[in-house]
């Protein structure tokens, strides 16, 4: 079993008997599959969204989220997926559920070649990163996850190198050994930089744009976690054009050249792992949104390799 096999999929049908059995007030007539990634199995009715996880690590992420994106949400200038209700374990189902409010917009792996406006983007995005990094890790927040100081580059490198060694047909693709060989000779550098609230994966997937380029929401926030900034930085790398990027870096504020460079190599690292689990799961669509993201995280480390500095 691949790490991203579900052990308790959840089809549309168990979903309707599931929320009707413990939610029976919500209305479900327009109830469809939304979409499974790695953690869980989505549905969606009218403004309602409702998650559940497909393995057991997947709950715990789950209750971070529900306990932590209310403190958080009201400092945030875009939306995030609030809980409304939740569904507990039953014998149909061994693991709670939630019941979100669905957010609004269009994530950038279904944007189907279509492209944002990067100015836009690129401005939301500076601004919604920096209130959330903004955000004093105290009180409960000061019990988020914690990433291990300097030493999560080094594994998610290695682990995207070895999903392409398993997809040998994958890995011999041009775009795909030009990844291999710049994560096997990047040398991260260890970030020293205060550790602050973050998303903690924010990939492709995970930010939404309305129908004009602007930053819509961010969803998925399972891995948020106390951190480095660049773990969230790496969107900016895999989701804008380099000229969109000066209008980020210049809306954030001041980034070190070893924050941008260890931004630059996770999200190089993140497409690589999204790519080659997307492959595998059947998603050809966010396959090929992870190709461009790769190619553009690609192009755009060597466009400008002196940035400013706190």
């Amino acid at each position: 079993m691949a790490r991203w096999d579900a052990e308790h999929p959840v089809d549309l049908e168990q979903a309707r008997e599931l929320i009707s059995a413990q939610l029976p007030d919500l209305p479900l007539d327009d109830l469809t599959h939304l979409g499974s990634g790695w953690d869980n199995d989505v549905f969606r009715s009218g403004d309602l969204l409702f998650r559940f996880p497909r393995r057991a690590v997947g709950v715990t992420l789950l209750e971070i989220e529900r306990w932590s994106l209310p403190l958080i949400a009201p400092r945030l200038p875009a939306p995030v997926p609030m809980m409304l209700r939740e569904g507990r374990p039953s014998p149909s189902f061994p693991h709670l559920f939630l019941c979100c409010r669905f957010v609004h917009g269009t994530p950038l792996d279904r944007l189907d070649g279509r492209s944002s406006d990067g100015r836009r983007l690129a401005e939301g995005l500076a601004l919604f990163l920096r209130a959330l990094h903004s955000i004093p890790l105290l009180g409960p927040l000061a019990e988020l996850p914690t990433q291990r100081r300097g030493g999560d580059h080094t594994p998610m490198g290695v682990f995207a190198r070895q999903c392409l060694k398993r997809q040998s047909m994958l890995a011999e693709a041009p775009l795909l050994r030009r990844a291999d060989a710049a994560l096997a000779v990047a040398q991260p550098p260890v970030d020293t930089a205060p550790w602050v609230v973050c998303h903690g994966d924010l990939h492709i997937r995970h930010v939404l744009v309305d129908p004009t380029g602007a930053l819509a929401g961010v969803i998925d926030w399972g891995d948020i976690v106390r951190g480095e900034r660049a773990l969230d930085l790496a969107a900016v790398f895999a989701a804008l054009d380099p000229p969109a990027r000066e209008v980020f870096w210049d809306c954030y504020g001041p980034v070190t050249a070893a924050e941008r460079r260890l931004a630059w190599y996770y999200a190089l690292a993140k497409h690589v792992i999204l790519l080659v689990s997307s492959h595998e799961m059947g998603l050809s669509h966010v396959v090929r949104a992870a190709e461009t993201a790769i190619g553009r995280t690609l192009k755009g480390h060597r466009s400008r390799p002196g940035p400013r500095s706190s």
